[in-house]
């Protein structure tokens, strides 16, 4: 018998509090993506109790354990819906999670769970459309909706389509969302509907930045239904860990033995590349190269590492496979620089939307931080951070080479 039963047949009051928060996320650890770790330190950082409804599903990456102590003891229960190999396009795998994700619901509730906040945040967009099912059934819970970046728009600036069949989850939030004013089109809106979703149902809805905010806004073309979205509108930049993670999971990766260091840790896709960066590191004199080093550290090491070769530079540029995110902090500690790049966005959106996650975590280590920045994104107007135009060469050298002297 668990304790938990133990105390309730003996009619005891546990000392801890009950969660009043019910947090939703498809994406939550060990899933080791960008996602899970953000709503992992938001908890961190909130100090309350809550309990977690995820996913199981896979998202290719090797889970990452260690990953818990984030939230640590703060997630008192943490559900996992099965799943199976995600397909953003792919609504039959939301449609599975928010069913799954109402009985675990129903489930926390015949345990005595009483909650009154939801959060939710996307990505992954199945997050929304089961908090939604929930506030629908539930509606006297505060829902706060977060965007990490637009849904109905990717990185290029393409609306995003993909088949919204109907069915008992689908059905009602169409609705709600038509009542609310705005139009679904099942046969290419199932992006749409996570957006519209919340506008028509969340109480907060919460944006990383304020460019995100105007970006999404400006797609909704009527001027009370924008108006409504700001009254409950707030912005949450990403969070920040706390010092104690970058000592958490010490790191055996060491730096050169070069006078300065740098540092990226990341993804290259789409609107980022690795030539942004290693570009700039092709133009430094033979003398210059023996005194500076850049690690990358990336999700494909392979086919980066061929590139870096045949760009002649595997003397100054070392790749390295992502490690765990706690490992991951701990190694920003140890570099002179740490390297982000904006998102390039020109000639598709009209205001850059993006701020990198991974900015918050650079913050928190201490260390300098260079930017490679596109104008007016809000990443080239940080005077916390240093910055030169992504895609100017020249200017990343010398900077490269102001570190030298």
């Amino acid at each position: 018998m668990t304790v938990r039963k133990i105390v309730r047949r003996l009619g005891l009051r546990s000392s801890r509090p009950a969660p009043q928060r019910l947090v939703v996320s498809y994406l939550y650890p060990p899933t080791a993506e960008t996602s899970a770790y953000v709503v992992a330190k938001r908890i961190r950082n909130w100090g309350i109790p809550v309990d977690v409804i995820s996913s199981t599903g896979d998202t290719g990456r090797e889970p990452d354990k260690a990953a818990g102590q984030i939230a640590g003891d703060l997630a008192r229960r943490v559900i996992q819906v099965p799943g199976g190999r995600h397909d953003l396009n792919d609504w039959s795998i939301i449609e599975d999670f928010s069913t799954g994700g109402l009985a675990a619901f129903e489930q926390l509730q015949s345990d005595g769970r009483t909650y009154r906040e939801l959060y939710s945040r996307s990505m992954m967009p199945g997050s929304h459309i089961l908090a939604a099912s929930i506030k629908q059934r539930h509606p006297d819970l505060h829902w706060i909706a977060e965007f990490s970046d637009p849904v109905r728009f990717n990185t290029r600036g393409e609306h995003r389509q993909a088949p919204l069949p109907y069915s008992a989850i689908t059905a009602p939030l169409i609705a709600s969302a038509q009542q609310a004013g705005y139009s679904v089109d099942p046969a290419n809106g199932m992006f749409d509907l996570v957006e519209y979703a919340v506008y028509a149902l969340a109480d907060t809805i919460v944006f990383t930045n304020k460019q995100q905010r105007e970006l999404m806004l400006n797609a909704v073309a009527d001027p009370q239904l924008r108006e409504s979205i700001v009254r409950r509108s707030k912005i949450w930049p990403h969070p920040i860990p706390d010092a104690a993670l970058y000592n958490a999971v010490p790191s055996s990766h060491t730096t050169s033995a070069k006078p300065v260091n740098f540092a990226y840790f990341g993804v290259f896709f789409g609107a980022r590349s690795a030539e942004d960066l290693t570009d700039a590191f092709g133009l430094l004199t033979k003398d210059e190269r023996t005194r500076v080093h850049l690690d990358l550290y990336v999700d494909k090491p392979r086919r980066v590492r061929k590139a870096v070769r045949e760009q002649g530079l595997a003397d100054v540029v070392r790749v390295r496979p992502l490690v765990p995110y706690l490992e991951f902090l701990n190694l920003t500690t140890k570099y002179d620089w740490l390297i982000v790049t904006d998102a390039r966005t020109d000639g598709v959106h009209a205001l850059n939307p993006y701020v990198p996650s991974k900015l918050a975590d650079y913050r928190g280590s201490g260390r300098p931080i260079w930017a490679l920045v596109e104008p007016g994104s809000l990443l080239s107007q940080d005077e916390t951070i240093e910055r030169t135009p992504i895609g100017d060469v020249a200017a990343a050298a010398q900077f490269i080479r102001s570190q030298l002297n």
